[in-house]
């Protein structure tokens, strides 16, 4: 073998690695999919429905061909409108015990369920209510849902706050102090004791009877990226059986046994998936591949999607070592590939490949010629793939099979993985996007699992002169139902706590955002400070006033900043070194892959004899900083007026004609790209594309050369992406 071989096979060892992996352990948890139900007397034990439109309610058994896209039966509500005062509603009632209050906290994206509506402009609305006394109850409304599509699909309701009303939950009612929170709506999701569908103020002359149908309620983990330029591949619900599915997607190869669409509960992303089998045999030279077929699988042009994008999707592997890498086709049989993916994990994750050139994590070019596709020298450019995303024929898995661990892609052929058993690949929810979603939090501590003050004080402790208390509050929190509260008098110096010896150390690394806490101040002139530790390694925020004494949401951003973010100390844990060495980004992301002690200071306080007491909750790491949080600035201490969140307002006036005002801040300086889509999800208009200071700044947008209709409007500042929808009405 000769020297470029053997240098290129090292490149490529050491070049594999598991591309990004969100949530490896995605969980999906069925509501009701209405299979148990025999009869309606059955179905009416546990469901109503009732309302001034609501007409009367059934069970339905499929007959062949199979139509029901979670099982064989499915939940029929027939209404009409000519009477209705505001609408009807088909309720999961309460029964007992063994099914409210439903805890929906373990799953993290939102309910999603199947719809068949009945071609009207009328509209329904998923509602879920948090009753925790006749006296004190919230009731969460969903999006509006259009019932115009007759064909079974799939409705999302995100769990994320949206108060436009436009993709989410918002307040619709409530009693007993609740509030229109981030926090108030997870709080809710903890505790929901009704969910039901409601059909929302139908139109009046129609006096027709409809009929619209319902299946297979879920709660999950994963749910499609929902924006303007966020553009689906392949979620295979769209197909009612394989015999559909297999005129336009293929496998092949020696090893290849079948290829269907699989039907899994567990599924995170619908119901339906991609399932492609094989079994290795003497004839397996090169693996086995599972493709869309050319021309009769439309692939939509991806060449919208921004340069910070890419693909995701949803794997479920077969536990083997074998890897496979994700394969694109264009018209002009440019071929690009993706690095090496694991398939060790049987579990349901997602997998991210960005639309960059490179050898490691996103795509390379592998040449045009079908028949000698191979990895050389010339990776391609980024021109290049932006092109054949905008005339893609084919995406593809390509999965070989190596007696080692560690496969090298060369033009040879390989000693095959030979083995008797059937495995299988299974794929969903292909999804071209301009951002990828934001990593889970890492909690590092929300206090929730403590029993009592000394049960905390196994894991933190006080240390200083001026220490006077550290105990487990149950009275003032901003998150769960725990938080710490730290007492100190600042004329006998300084205090702090810190929680140590963290075993396993929490792995920060992959998050892009940074640290967040909730703090409740003490109405002095002191400051606390936030310290992340790995060994003798210290990294310590700016100072944060508390001056106030509301809930503040206080974020560090993961950068080696002397104001907005960590700040390298040096690695002598009795004499930390304050100095202009500020550290790198690379040293501060080396440490954060295993923080194994963290502290809060109260550094130089006041000297008064007052006894004073901060309040934390909820400490976390973080992809994506909440809308609320405030960012720690030296130069700009939290004082009586916060310095701005990253948010983007409603447009005013909405609906305009023409002109509009769009107003958006900025908590610290950002490239900011500001940009109006029609419904198609065409740039119509980029308002902003530059570097910009913190702040709050407003764009006047002049619509005088559009139509009539709904527009969008995006903002993309760093890590922080907004989307909202406003009418031009000429």
């Amino acid at each position: 073998m000769n020297k470029r071989r053997l240098l290129f096979l090292a490149v490529t060892t050491m070049s594999i690695f598991l591309l990004s992996i969100i949530d490896s352990k995605a969980q999906t948890r069925v509501l009701e999919n209405f299979e148990s139900y025999t009869t309606n007397t059955e179905l009416g034990a546990n469901w109503r429905v009732f309302g001034t439109a609501s007409k009367d309610f059934e069970v339905v058994t499929d007959t062949m061909p199979k139509v029901a896209p979670g099982g064989t039966k499915y939940f029929k509500y027939v209404y009409g409108t000519e009477t209705s005062a505001w609408g009807g509603v088909a309720e999961r009632k309460v029964t007992d015990a063994t099914f409210f209050p439903l805890n929906l906290s373990t799953t993290k994206a939102g309910v999603q369920f199947y719809l068949k509506g009945d071609g009207t402009n009328n509209v329904i609305r998923l509602r879920l209510y948090d009753e925790k006394s006749v006296d004190s109850y919230a009731i969460w409304r969903s999006q509006a849902i259009s019932l115009t599509d007759t064909n079974w699909h799939i409705v999302y309701v995100p769990f994320i706050l949206d108060k436009e009303g436009y993709y989410g939950l918002h307040l619709w009612d409530n009693k007993g102090g609740y509030e229109e929170t981030e926090e108030q709506l997870a709080a809710s999701i903890g505790n929901i004791t009704r969910f039901q569908v409601l059909l929302d103020n139908p139109d009046k002359t129609d006096i027709t009877i409809h009929r619209i149908y319902f299946d297979d309620f879920r709660a999950v983990d994963f749910m499609p990226p929902h924006g303007v330029n966020a553009i689906k591949v392949a979620d295979f619900e769209q197909y009612i059986e394989s015999e559909d599915f297999i005129t336009k997607w293929q496998g092949f190869g020696y090893g290849t046994l079948d290829y269907e669409l699989g039907r899994d509960e567990t599924a995170p992303e619908g119901y339906k998936n991609a399932a492609w089998i094989y079994q290795t045999e003497e004839r397996t030279t090169w693996g086995v591949a599972f493709r869309s077929r050319q021309v009769l699988y439309k692939i939509p042009k991806l060449g919208a999607v921004g340069e910070n994008g890419g693909f995701q999707f949803l794997l479920k592997g077969d536990g083997t070592k074998d890897l496979f890498f994700f394969r694109l086709q264009d018209a002009q049989n440019n071929f690009w590939g993706s690095n090496w993916i694991s398939i060790e994990d049987t579990t349901w994750h997602m997998v991210t490949i960005p639309f960059k050139i490179s050898a490691t994590n996103g795509f390379r070019w592998l040449g045009n010629n079908p028949d000698e596709t191979v990895w050389d020298g010339n990776p391609g450019t980024i021109e290049q793939l932006r092109a054949s995303l905008d005339m893609l024929m084919e995406v593809r898995v390509d999965k070989r099979f190596f007696n080692t661990p560690i496969p090298p892609y060369v033009n040879e052929p390989h000693p095959a993985y030979i083995d008797t058993v059937r495995r299988s690949i299974c794929i969903d929810g292909i999804y071209a996007v301009d951002n990828f979603p934001p990593l889970a939090p890492e909690n590092a501590d929300d206090f929730e699992n403590y029993s009592d003050s000394d049960n905390l004080k196994t894991a933190w402790n006080q240390f200083g002169g001026g220490s006077i208390g550290l105990a487990l509050n149950e009275t003032q929190v901003k998150s769960g139902s725990k938080s710490m509260a730290i007492t100190y008098v600042g004329a006998n110096g300084y205090t702090a706590v810190r929680k140590r010896n963290i075993l396993p150390g929490l792995n920060f690394s992959d998050l892009k955002a940074g640290m967040q806490y909730w703090v409740k101040g003490d109405g002095s002139d002191n400051s606390i400070i936030l310290r992340l530790m790995n060994g003798n390694e210290m990294w310590e925020s700016a100072p944060f006033s508390l001056k106030s004494t509301d809930w503040i949401h206080v974020g560090v951003e993961f950068k080696a900043d002397s104001t907005g973010g960590f700040r390298y100390l040096g690695n002598n844990t009795d004499n930390p070194i304050f100095s202009t060495n500020v550290g790198t980004n690379e040293q501060l992301y080396g440490d954060l892959a295993n923080i194994d002690q963290i502290r809060f200071y109260i550094r130089d306080p006041q000297a008064t004899s007052t006894e004073y007491t901060v309040i934390i909750d909820k400490l976390e790491g973080v992809d994506q900083f909440s809308q609320s949080t405030i960012l720690t600035d030296v130069e700009n201490e939290y004082q009586d007026a916060m310095p701005v969140s990253y948010s983007l307002s409603q447009n005013y006036p909405n609906p305009f004609n023409p002109t509009t005002k769009i107003e958006y801040s900025l908590s610290n300086p950002e490239f900011v790209t500001l940009r109006v889509f029609n419904i198609l999800g065409q740039v119509v208009s980029t308002l902003v594309n530059e570097n910009q200071k913190s702040g709050t700044h407003q764009i006047n947008f002049n619509a005088s050369k559009l139509s009539s209709g709904v527009y969008f409007f995006q903002i993309q500042a760093g890590s922080f992406v907004n989307t909202k929808k406003m009418i031009l009405l000429k």
